[in-house]
């Protein structure tokens, strides 16, 4: 078993918000929370367990992003 982190109150969001059933981009954080670092609050998460798998999707312009989302309970 992974050990538990602090988590700060914007890993807490970024948890509920996958927890609901709900994906989530950097741009949507960004423009949401004003969380410029969605990376590292999934990385985090993902230390602790938190089963969060990621697909890269194209974006209109041609660029690739990542959407996050959760893929069942904590290990």
């Amino acid at each position: 078993m992974a050990p538990m982190t602090k988590r700060t109150g914007m890993i807490e969001t970024v948890l509920d918000w996958l927890k609901s059933g709900r994906e989530i981009t950097a741009l949507e954080a960004a423009k949401m929370w004003n969380e410029l670092n969605l990376r590292n609050k999934i990385s985090i998460l993902r230390s602790d367990g938190w089963p969060i798998h990621s697909r890269e999707e194209k974006a209109p312009h041609g660029g690739l992003y990542k959407v996050y989302f959760l893929d069942g309970e904590k290990n």
